[in-house]
């Protein structure tokens, strides 16, 4: 039985998602705890802007529909990061001119997410056995 590679990329992704939304959460957590509601919900709305982007290209880039869409998977990336960089800009925007957010919580939230990316390679490195 041959295994869809799609489906291996498609679970990393969701995984790397998911310890995003954990490190929002987190710092969101703690943002309340020790500073209160506004920067709390300030840190969510800069994580939000970082994992919401990254679940919907995630979504997008691993769907076999999409890829009949784009051609063949390296336009379904391009694609799938146009559409992710349109939503990140609309996610800014809504959190300063809509929300009233702190930026040092924010920005703060929003960069720890994006260092969960940036570790992936440490995240999920498997042991070879021998």
């Amino acid at each position: 039985m041959r295994r869809d590679p799609r489906r291996k990329g498609r679970l990393t992704a969701y995984r790397l998602v998911a310890c995003q939304a954990a490190v929002v959460a987190l710092i969101s957590t703690l943002c309340f705890v020790l500073w209160g509601e506004q920067m709390a919900l300030s840190a969510l709305m800069g994580g939000c802007v970082a994992v919401v982007p990254h679940f919907v290209f995630a979504i997008l880039t691993f769907s076999p529909r999409w890829e009949k869409v784009t051609g063949n998977v390296v336009n379904a990336f391009y694609r799938g990061e146009a559409i992710k960089l349109m939503l990140t800009v609309t996610l800014f925007v809504l959190a300063f001119a809509v929300v009233k957010s702190d930026p040092r919580a924010l920005f703060g939230s929003y960069i720890s997410a994006l260092l969960v990316l940036w570790m992936a390679p440490l995240l999920f490195q498997r042991k070879h056995l021998g």
